[in-house]
């Protein structure tokens, strides 16, 4: 990826640091594991998981911004 970032101009941003021990299993877990409950509108019947899963939830979200504002 950030071959690709730089091939083009673009800064990468290395936000592994930030989930260091805070991916799926970890604690506090900033990234949905396997969603299959609390379903919305935008997803596909079950017994699909929902969209949600694998990616950050709110806390998540936050650990890829701060990446981003220590960048900036």
């Amino acid at each position: 990826m950030k071959a690709a970032a730089t091939s083009v101009g673009a800064t990468f941003v290395d936000h592994a640091s930030d989930f260091q021990g805070k991916a799926i299993c970890g604690d506090p877990e900033s990234i949905h594991g396997i969603v299959s409950t609390g379903r919305s509108e935008a997803d596909n019947e079950a017994p699909n998981s929902s969209m949600k899963s694998l990616h950050p939830k709110i806390s998540g979200a936050r650990l890829y911004a701060n990446a981003l504002e220590r960048t900036l």
